[in-house]
């Protein structure tokens, strides 16, 4: 059985509604398993995302 985490996207519009991530520079610390990072990669964003736990980090490489 999947499970969907927020379907509906409301994590990343409130995000989007407090912040305007086009072209800017971002450090995202305690990322997680970068759920919500690549939502705004493609945002031509410089993106840095860090966390404690190596395990959960997975190194995508640029997102285009």
């Amino acid at each position: 059985m999947t499970v969907r985490v927020d379907p509906e996207n409301n994590e990343p519009n409130t995000l989007f509604d407090l912040a305007d991530f086009n072209g800017q520079r971002v450090l995202e610390i305690d990322c997680g398993d970068g759920r919500l990072t690549w939502r705004y990669t493609d945002r031509d964003a410089h993106v840095i995302a860090i966390g404690p736990f190596e395990e959960s980090i997975v190194r995508l490489g640029p997102v285009r």
